[in-house]
This record gives C-alpha cells, sequence and structure tokens, in this order.
C-alpha cells in the first residue's frame, strides 16, 4: 500500500500484482551496503506509475438532458408497466437489487415527461430492467404492441447499451446494477 502524490490517495495492489512484482524487484536491485541519502523521500511507486495525462470522464451521475434519438414514446410507457411487473414478481425475489418504490417513483419522472430529473445511468438501468423483464415474463406466446418478448428484450438491451456508450466511464450504484443486470442478460440471451 502506497500513496499516490498525484491523487493523494492510497493505493493498494495486492501480494501477485504487477506493482508488487516491480517493488520486489526495485528492492532487490539495490545495494544492500548503500546508506540512504538523506533528503527529500523517494517517490512511491504508485506515484511513479501515475499516468497524469490521463483525466477520465467525469464520475458523477449526469444529468439527461436529452437522450441521442429519443423516440416519442414516453419510455415505452404502454409496455413498461407489463415488463416492471414481471421483473418484480420474478427475478427481483431472486436477486432484489432494486426498491421497487423508489423505482417506480424514478419511472413515473420518465414516463410523465420529467426525464430531465433522472440520470443518464438510471434511464440505462430503466431500459434494462425492462429488458429482462420483458424476457422472464410468461412465455405464452402472446405478442405485446406488435412484438414478442425476444423482441422486445434486444430491443430495450439495445437501447440501454446505446445510453451506457454515451456515459463512458461513469460510475454509480445505477451504473453497477445495470452492468449486473445486463451480465445476466447476456446470460439469457
Amino acid at each position: 500500500m502506497e500513496t499516490n502524490a498525484h491523487t493523494r490517495n492510497l493505493e493498494y495492489y495486492g501480494g501477485s500484482s504487477s506493482v508488487a512484482f516491480l517493488r520486489h524487484v526495485e528492492t532487490v536491485s539495490k545495494d544492500p551496503d548503500a546508506e540512504r541519502a538523506s533528503g527529500p523521500p523517494e517517490r512511491s511507486l504508485a506515484s511513479l506509475l501515475h499516468n497524469i495525462d490521463f483525466q477520465p470522464s467525469a464520475t458523477t451521475s449526469p444529468v439527461v438532458t436529452r437522450i441521442k434519438d429519443v423516440d416519442n414514446n414516453r419510455h415505452y410507457f404502454r409496455v413498461a408497466r407489463t415488463f416492471l411487473d414481471a421483473y418484480f414478481s420474478n427475478i427481483h425475489h431472486i436477486q432484489p437489487l432494486l426498491d421497487e418504490e423508489a423505482f417506480f417513483s424514478r419511472c413515473e419522472d420518465l414516463w410523465f415527461d420529467k426525464a430531465d430529473k433522472q440520470a443518464l445511468s438510471f434511464i440505462a438501468l430503466y431500459y434494462t430492467t425492462l429488458s429482462l423483464g420483458s424476457l422472464v415474463m410468461a412465455g405464452d406466446g402472446r405478442l405485446v404492441h406488435g412484438y414478442d418478448r425476444f423482441t422486445w428484450s434486444r430491443k430495450l438491451f439495445d437501447k440501454a447499451c446505446n445510453i451506457v456508450s454515451q456515459l463512458g466511464s461513469a460510475t454509480d450504484l445505477e451504473m453497477v446494477q445495470c452492468y449486473y443486470m445486463m451480465v445476466s442478460l447476456d446470460s439469457l440471451m
């Protein structure tokens, strides 16, 4: 564990990481008889390996102003409740990732044209949840507004992927939940 002078954060890489290996090489290569020079302390390996040119995008949840190529469908309001009910009656009981009441409250912002109140990461999570719900709903072969459940799932998954790609490397709890669900979806599709 070392302090990175650039970020002033403690960094831990574990005993089997490349940083631990380089630290070991540095220690072995030093002359054991050489005296340490008095003066300013050595820079940590974490500081030496820090890429000062790398500037990550903002890690705060960007609030949506406009999503590129938004349909005028109020975020699939007419089918959303069907898919969300399927999600919350099936998957949610096994893996309760979401607070149902809070999630529906935020969905209402999307449905009733207050999308600017929600972060893009929530909208990505919303589409992923709809996609997973459409996939796990009862497979009786009926069409929902002209599409079968698999077509809906793929369509909603693609919308979520589009938003995730717009976000870049933003991270928050909603993105973690979204990625977790996307992995689940990918294994089911």
